[in-house]
């Protein structure tokens, strides 16, 4: 297509001419999408899984994603349910979903917004889900050897 691309992986430098910026690396995406107001989470227009969008919707992101999303029903329910996810069946309909969203503020400030309600009712359940293991976690180290 023309665009200027710099890859993660490869440490290419971002400059003035670099249209997209792909970070195809794991555990590097928070700082990103602190600064980004949308995401494509991958993996998902493909029959591989998809990947794990709560980051993503954590920190702010609305949040698109293919429809193969199964390692992640609960969380993609979860999200499309709150209107902060849009599914999206191809390449040409992620061109369309972002163009759309990037020229419309209040739709996409609603779906942000729904991203992070969703999300900390989400990090609630971790929170009680470690606090219940707590006590086991003490007694599985008190007792070893």
């Amino acid at each position: 297509m023309g665009l200027a691309v710099a890859r993660w992986s490869l440490d290419e430098a971002i400059t003035p001419a670099t249209d997209i910026y792909l970070v195809d690396a794991t555990g590097h995406l928070g700082p990103l999408y602190r600064v980004s107001p949308l995401a494509f989470v991958g993996g998902s227009l493909i029959p591989h899984g998809g990947q794990n969008m709560l980051e993503a919707a954590q920190l702010g992101c609305a949040v698109l994603h293919g429809p193969h999303v199964d390692n992640f029903r609960s969380i993609t329910a979860d999200l499309a349910a709150a209107g902060a996810s849009r599914e999206v069946s191809d390449r040409e309909d992620l061109t369309r979903a972002v163009s759309e969203l990037l020229g419309n503020a209040a739709k996409l400030d609603a779906m942000t917004a729904a991203a992070e309600s969703a999300a900390s009712r989400n990090q609630a359940v971790l929170d009680i889900t470690l606090q219940r293991l707590q006590p086991l976690i003490a007694k599985a180290v008190a007792d070893a050897p």
